[in-house]
This record gives C-alpha cells, sequence and structure tokens, in this order.
C-alpha cells in the first residue's frame, strides 16, 4: 500500500499534480483504485525510456499551472 499512500499524501498537498502509477499489473484492483482516486495516468512495467518519456510529457503538457506561476 505505500503508493496507494504517497498518491493520497501528494494530492493532499497539491491536487492538480499528475501523478503516472507504474505498475507490473494492469488489471490490478490497486491500480484501478488509484486511477478511481486521482492519479492521471498508467504504464505497465516494464517499460522502456521512450514510453515512460512520452508519458511524463503527455502528462506535463496537460497539467494545470500552479498557482503563482
Amino acid at each position: 500500500m505505500p503508493g496507494q499512500h504517497a498518491l493520497e499524501q501528494l494530492l493532499a498537498f497539491r491536487p492538480d499534480l499528475p501523478i503516472l502509477v507504474l505498475s507490473g499489473y494492469q488489471e490490478d484492483a490497486i491500480v484501478q483504485e488509484m486511477m478511481r482516486r486521482g492519479a492521471r495516468d498508467f504504464i505497465q512495467k516494464p517499460v522502456d525510456a521512450a514510453s515512460l518519456l512520452a508519458k511524463i510529457a503527455g502528462l506535463l503538457g496537460s497539467a494545470p499551472k500552479p498557482p503563482g506561476d
């Protein structure tokens, strides 16, 4: 459950933070719950660098700017 706890803590601190879940299990109930609770995207392990970078770029491109920026 460390990932779920981290998700809650990060979103409590900054609700607009685009969170990417990495897991070895695509249909895992925990992954589905994390997506329901606010994670923005998912990528299955193992992942190659190009796919990971593309997911991150997509999330950062769609993320709202934090207040004060």
